[in-house]
């Protein structure tokens, strides 16, 4: 016999959940979607554009004794990198963990 229970859905809220539907090939149109929702490009434009999709990379280091972080999935296009991190819960600690990838991302480009 089959609950009502047995059928709670899961949500993308979910660390790796997150990571394997919006990192899969298959799932390229939910990624697309995804982004245009919270960057200014379009989905034609991002539908146009060569994505380069990858699941839990390590972000660029401009030394050796950089810290080591790795991003959850991170999107390269047209000269632009978007690291895509899922958090259950936001507290004051993963902003400062979001701020500190989001400076590595700008500051290795500065090069």
């Amino acid at each position: 016999m089959i609950t009502e229970t047995a059928f709670v859905p899961t949500s993308l809220k979910n660390d790796m959940l997150f990571k394997e539907v919006l990192a899969h090939p298959h799932n390229k149109d939910k990624l697309i979607y995804f982004l245009s929702c919270f960057t200014d490009y379009g989905e034609e434009y991002l539908k146009k554009s060569n994505l380069k999709v990858t699941y839990e990379r390590q972000l660029p280091k401009a030394n050796v004794k950089n810290k080591t972080f790795r991003g959850d999935i991170i999107v390269e296009f047209d000269n632009i990198t978007i690291n895509l991190e899922c958090y259950s819960t936001f507290v004051d600690e993963y902003l400062k963990k979001s701020l500190a990838y989001i400076m590595r991302l700008y500051s290795t480009n500065l090069g």
